[in-house]
């Protein structure tokens, strides 16, 4: 049974990132990552490695939304996960550190707050009928 749901897990997840989608127009072949989701799938560390030294795409998604690293957690392959993890931290682009600056004057205090208008009173609602007795 096992056998067959990590079969129907491997078929899912390949037609997944095969299919082509809105979201996926541009970008590298979805090749590597195929190889990649194989590679998580057999419990293979040096493939995994491999395919994502060929470019695969850790943040590819499928049709059900998942990326390697959703795939990789699913079959608890934590050495593949922390991998996959490493090279999505690697891809995402650097930002430079805050410069430095001089300590600014304290802000000024704030303004007190408008006074409250005079609200005029609500009109008088005007007399209304109670609804007829029910009768059975």
């Amino acid at each position: 049974m096992r056998g067959m749901l990590l079969a129907v897990a491997v078929v899912l997840t390949v037609a997944g990132m095969a299919a082509p989608s809105r979201a996926q127009t541009v970008g590298p072949a979805p090749e590597p990552t195929l190889r990649l989701i194989k590679a998580i799938v057999d419990d293979d560390l040096a493939a995994a490695r491999a395919a994502l030294d060929g470019g695969a795409d850790p943040s590819l998604r499928d049709v059900r939304g998942l990326t390697p690293l959703d795939v990789a957690r699913m079959f608890r392959r934590r050495e593949i996960a922390d991998l996959i993890a490493a090279a999505q931290q690697a891809s995402l682009p650097e930002t430079e550190p805050a410069a430095e600056t001089a300590p600014s004057a304290p802000p000024a205090p704030a303004a007190p707050p408008p006074a409250p208008e005079t609200l005029s009173p609500a009109p008088a609602r005007p007399a209304v009928a109670p609804p007829p007795a029910f009768v059975p």
